[in-house]
């Protein structure tokens, strides 16, 4: 794709960052594996991130056959936890369905330096 090429999930991304919310933003299939991030990072591609918080939980709740897409959690919000490189985080995690089929799960990380930076300039 062209530098220039529009990307929604780039400007949802920087509108976010912008505002002082949002570290990253991570497209994950049904299985776990991420399928692409904002910003950019090709060692992420491909990584098993079913483990992750948000992730594991969305994939236990929404695997359930019984479950409809509408009886199936909206939303997931983790607790804080540690991430990779050693920052406080909370992970947003949103499933995504196709008719009633669990298809992928839109992950955003957020650093708590980040809301501590945004709440100290105010």
């Amino acid at each position: 794709m062209p530098d220039n090429a529009y990307c929604p999930g780039q400007n949802t991304f920087e509108h976010m960052r912008h505002a002082g919310l949002v570290s990253a933003l991570y497209r994950v299939d049904s299985e776990g594996i991420v399928q692409g991030r904002i910003p950019a990072r090709k060692d992420c591609i491909g990584r098993d991130a079913s483990h992750k918080p948000g992730v594991k939980y969305i994939l236990e709740e929404n695997h359930l056959e019984h479950l409809s897409c509408k009886e199936a959690i909206h939303k997931h919000i983790s607790e804080v936890f540690t991430t990779d490189l050693g920052q406080k985080a909370i992970s947003i995690c949103v499933p995504v369905f196709k008719e009633k089929e669990l298809v992928g799960i839109l992950r955003a990380l957020v650093c708590l330096d980040l809301i501590n930076n945004k709440v100290s300039k105010t």
